[in-house]
């Protein structure tokens, strides 16, 4: 399929499927402002509530991600509050780069190895600065063990357990906020809830590379490129796409040079996540004209085939008003989002962790779904017994 030539028919009118409805205007707009291209004069303006794009952009996250070059057309009601919203980005990733370097000088001190996941780390490695990606929280990631280490050094800092899921034993993470600046920390000990036999964690931590960003005085310690990427596919499909930071990300990613795809490939398949590889690729393409790299179409097209049957389910939660994850669930349907999930796995042993992930419920799911039986789920405690 050809990459898409015009900006505005690939944010409006949905470039690989013509026949579907277009996005809401400043989704819209979002979509063409992220092009390479700039928006052209013929824009229709007029359509663009500034109230509404600049909650949009706030939503998705891209405030900052917008190329100086597609601003300059903006007209002063949109470009206005858009500069503002910007300053104050900057702002507060200021703030969150410098509570990192407290953490990352607190761990160093105690010997604790983590890794800084997404947020400045990914900003660095995709823009070459930790301010310019927006990031809502750090998260980080410490081996199980070091766990409790790791909380007492956050509350060394001042950082103090939030939220009522703070310390769920069917999660991967706990959640802190510090008081002074605001700053939230998500401590992960596992990469995401169902690792089957920690075969993400292991990927992770066998690829780590340091970064170096100037300003900071401290290491940067990531993953590699090569090892993030299945990880930042899946984190987008298991939000369903609903922010397009997430997108932009790849879309990055896709472009920049040195990436190794082959080995990115040959990752993702180890983990049976290649096919979420595939709808990012797709996303990417069809969104934002993302040229794709050899590995993604050639000898790997049939990861291609499974994105394209999945992302009709995105863009139709693009086209609605913005929800939150939640609302996204109640709106599209639990179930729906659960059969499109397992259409996403490679293999059986793939899907059965989709299902027991469904299955088993945290407490945030259950907070977050309180209509639904969950007292006929018996099968979530047989599914605790045959997950890996």
């Amino acid at each position: 399929m050809a990459l898409t030539s015009s900006p505005r028919a690939a944010a409006v009118g949905d470039a690989a499927h013509p026949e579907a409805p277009p996005f809401p205007p400043s989704l819209a707009l979002i979509f063409a402002l992220l092009q390479p291209e700039p928006v052209p004069p013929s824009w229709p303006w007029s359509e663009v509530e500034p109230e509404d794009f600049i909650r949009a952009v706030r939503h998705h996250g891209v405030g900052t991600l917008f190329p100086e070059s597609a601003l300059e057309r903006l007209p002063a009601p949109l470009a206005q509050p858009l500069g503002i919203l910007r300053k104050r980005l900057t702002l507060q990733a200021m703030v969150r780069v410098g509570a990192l370097r407290e953490i990352l000088v607190a761990c160093e001190s105690l010997g604790l190895p983590l890794f800084v996941l997404k947020g400045p780390a990914l900003s660095q490695q995709l823009h070459g600065s930790p301010l310019v990606r927006p990031c809502r929280d750090l998260d980080l990631l410490v081996h199980a063990p070091h766990a409790n280490a790791a909380r007492e050094a956050l509350r060394t800092l001042e950082f103090l357990p939030h939220g009522v899921y703070h310390g769920d034993p069917g999660g991967n993470h706990d959640l802190f906020r510090r008081e002074r600046d605001g700053v939230f920390v998500e401590l992960h000990w596992r990469p995401v809830r169902r690792d089957g036999g920690g075969a993400l964690e292991q990927l992770l931590w066998s690829n780590a590379v340091t970064l170096n960003p100037g300003g900071l005085a401290v290491a940067l310690p990531a993953p590699a490129l090569e090892a993030a990427a299945p990880l930042l596919a899946f984190h987008g499909a298991r939000h369903l796409w609903t922010r397009l930071v997430w997108l932009r990300d790849w879309d990055r990613l896709l472009r920049l040079a040195g990436v190794d795809w082959e080995r990115t490939v040959e990752n993702a398949r180890s983990l049976r996540l290649e096919r979420y590889l595939g709808l990012a690729a797709v996303l990417c393409r069809d969104h934002l004209a993302t040229p794709l790299p050899p590995a993604l179409t050639d000898p790997y097209s049939r990861l291609l085939a499974p994105g394209e049957g999945a992302a009709p389910l995105v863009r139709q939660v693009w086209r609605g008003p913005v929800f939150t994850d939640r609302e996204v669930l109640h709106r599209v349907g639990r179930m729906r989002c659960l059969v499109w999930e397992l259409g996403l796995r490679a293999d059986w042993r793939g899907r059965r962790d989709a299902l027991a992930s469904w299955m088993d419920p945290s407490a945030a799911d259950r907070e977050a779904f309180p209509q639904l039986p969950w007292s006929w789920l018996p099968a979530a405690r047989l599914w605790r017994f045959l997950r890996p």
